[in-house]
């Protein structure tokens, strides 16, 4: 198997010891894709070529609570063992946290590279390029407000959204608009900033990219989450109009 592992280890409570970081890394590319470790101490000794003392050692450390851990799932310990009859198999307890992580930061990056074709294609866009090159000094450079117009301007991001990757989200939707021949109004971003606000950061984001990507003008969430419950609230309307008729015909005698 193979593992993706981020920079931020060199800069965590492991790094202090080299050789506590090594077995756990050695664990990461041993385990399949849920992040199960089901060998013994001498099987990873055998595969890793490091002595059995000090794998051992080391995995009593990754099994022991971290208070300085950045995550605190299991008391920030790095693995678990997977049945309290044995004293070897072991599962990496926030591998499935970071292989989401990973595999986010590709989709995010995949929805960014397919803005950019699209953008690409507009003959708007291509007359702007070929312009702005001609006329390109070594010190220009866009800023990341360069899509906000007047009315946009000073617009407060609540603190919950204040990340680089909501404002590039937020930027793109912004130049979605524009391109699109529907400018935001002021009064529409904000009431979309509470929305956000209600959904959080990342599913802001997923709603941004998968309305861009669809070429639409109102924000969706994906998977139909918005459809589903537009369903939702009118089988309930149906449903009241049935036990509470506005008009009640009274029979004739």
């Amino acid at each position: 198997m193979f593992a993706k592992v981020f920079g931020q280890i060199y800069d965590s409570s492991i790094s202090e010891d080299y050789l506590l970081r090594l077995v756990f890394e050695d664990f990461l590319t041993l385990a399949d894709v849920n992040g199960v470790v089901d060998m013994t101490p001498e099987s990873i000794s055998r595969r890793t070529n490091v002595p059995l003392d000090i794998v051992k050692k080391y995995i009593t450390v990754l099994e022991s609570p971290d208070p300085v851990s950045r995550r605190k799932n299991d008391g920030g310990r790095r693995i678990v063992r997977l049945d309290e009859h044995r004293d070897w198999g072991w599962l990496i307890v926030n591998y499935e946290f970071y292989r989401n992580l990973a595999s986010e930061d590709q989709r995010r990056e995949k929805t960014r590279q397919r803005v950019m074709k699209y953008r690409e294609k507009q003959p708007c866009n291509a007359l702007k390029r070929n312009v702005t090159n001609s006329n390109d000094s070594p010190s220009s450079s866009p800023s990341l407000n360069s899509s906000l117009n007047s009315s946009l301007k000073g617009l407060v991001i609540p603190e919950s959204l204040n990340t680089h990757e909501f404002m590039e989200a937020w930027e793109n939707w912004i130049q979605h608009r524009k391109e699109i021949k529907k400018p935001l109004t002021r009064k529409s971003a904000e009431m979309q900033m509470k929305r956000f606000v209600e959904w959080g950061a990342s599913e802001s984001i997923k709603a941004i990219e998968y309305t861009i990507e669809k070429g639409w003008q109102g924000i969706r969430q994906p998977d139909n989450k918005q459809e589903k419950q537009n369903d939702t609230d009118r089988r309930r309307s149906e449903k009241a109009s049935r036990e509470f008729p506005e008009h009640i015909e009274i029979p004739t005698l």
